[in-house]
């Protein structure tokens, strides 16, 4: 995990947030993500997707911050897992395939508005667009699969590099 000499584990103030960090209670006030969100819900359900709405969004987000409570400590990993969690399908509302990478572009405008630290924006965004398991099978696909199931390992140039398959890891 970072530290905050790392520059993220502390947010810049904004007139939105009233001088603390974005949270993922801001995110879910947001308009403009409110829209995506029901957007995206009823396009997945028109191609037989089950619920991707708010209850599933808020879903992900709660499970997002309780697997980065266990893995580390600092609350504002926490909270950055969440908010990654709750945008993490916001890119269905363009279409299902690569929404992940779609999401994590839609995702960074909005925080960029709302004023996130460019630094948290990113970690964020990474999570985001790797959250399908195919995106990461195919970063790996240079690589070799590591005998662990929940971890990937590249071979590429230089040394081997672990990368585990839920991208909200890229957040640990």
């Amino acid at each position: 995990m970072a530290s905050a000499e790392d520059g993220y584990a502390s947010a810049p103030a904004t007139s939105r947030t009233a001088g603390r960090p974005l949270t993922v209670e801001d995110i879910k006030r947001d308009r403009e993500v409110d829209a995506y969100v029901t957007k995206a819900d009823e396009y997945t359900r028109a191609i037989g997707y089950t619920e991707h709405g708010v209850r599933h969004a808020s879903l992900v987000a709660n499970i997002a911050g309780n697997v980065l409570r266990r893995l580390d400590p600092e609350e504002r990993a926490v909270d950055l897992a969440a908010i990654a969690g709750y945008l993490h399908d916001i890119g269905n509302v363009v279409g299902r395939v690569n929404h992940e990478h779609t999401g994590a572009v839609l995702a960074g405008r909005v925080l960029a508005r709302l004023g996130m630290d460019p630094v948290e924006m990113a970690i964020v965004m990474g999570a985001i667009g790797n959250h399908e398991e195919e995106t990461v099978s195919r970063s790996a696909r240079w690589g070799r699969r590591s005998s662990s199931r929940t971890r990937w390992t590249c071979t590429g140039r230089g040394s081997a590099t672990p990368i585990r398959r839920r991208s909200i890891s890229t957040i640990a």
